[in-house]
């Protein structure tokens, strides 16, 4: 008996909520750590193989949120695992309001797997995660010299990464591509993907660029 545990009508002792899902989100990131410098996207696919079996406990998000909890607290995770239970966090749908909550409550140790998730496009696609992460990443700057620090070194990355892909929404057609592709080489006498060095400033051409990032950064 205890505080961990919990007791019906009839008097049978179950496991209590908190424990369970933070025995799990330990046992989560226990499992990805396994593999602490893979990518995380490689991550992010091991966590859902992990969490699929659980889907019928309708707490994944809760999983999730002591997962983060356990993550970002401990010096021994590695960055790639905090920025991949982050990220799944944040992706989780219908999120509860309280779980929103305590996002932007945890905003200190959360920024560094956020402009990571940022950085990498983990969050592109998933509007709700991104604009949670901006919201958090904003107040922790006000609220932290050192991070503020850091957050603009990433947004500085990001405005020396110039996307070629223009058309990725299929928005422009090719006569129009063709001219942006021009305009480009006159520019910096090169339209191929790679590092480039522009007036002592070195930038990255990417065909698989996207302008989100640039956007975020202002």
């Amino acid at each position: 008996d205890g505080q961990f545990v919990e007791r019906d009508a009839f008097g049978r002792i179950s496991f209590s909520h908190d424990l369970v899902e933070h025995a799990l989100g330990l046992q989560l990131v226990a499992h990805l750590s396994v593999f602490p410098e893979e990518d995380p996207r490689h991550l992010t696919d091991l966590a859902h193989q992990y969490l699929e079996p659980l889907s019928g406990l309708g707490e994944i998000a809760a999983i999730l949120r002591a997962a983060t909890n356990i993550a970002t607290c401990s010096e021994f995770v590695s960055i790639n695992v905090q920025t991949t239970v982050v990220g799944a966090w944040l992706k989780c749908q219908n999120l509860p309001e309280s779980h929103e909550n305590e996002i932007s409550a945890l905003a200190r140790p959360l920024t560094r797997p956020m402009l990571l998730l940022i950085s990498n496009g983990l969050l592109r696609s998933h509007e709700r995660g991104l604009s949670l992460s901006i919201a958090a990443i904003r107040d922790a700057m006000d609220l932290d010299a050192e991070i503020q620090r850091e957050a603009m070194e990433s947004i500085a990355c990001w405005f020396k990464r110039i996307p070629l892909d223009l058309d990725a929404r299929g928005r422009m057609n090719e006569e129009y591509r063709a001219n942006q592709r021009n305009e480009i080489e006159q520019r910096i006498g090169t339209c191929a993907p790679g590092r480039r060095n522009i007036c002592g400033i070195d930038f990255e051409l990417s065909h698989d660029g996207n302008e989100q990032e640039l956007h975020i950064g202002v």
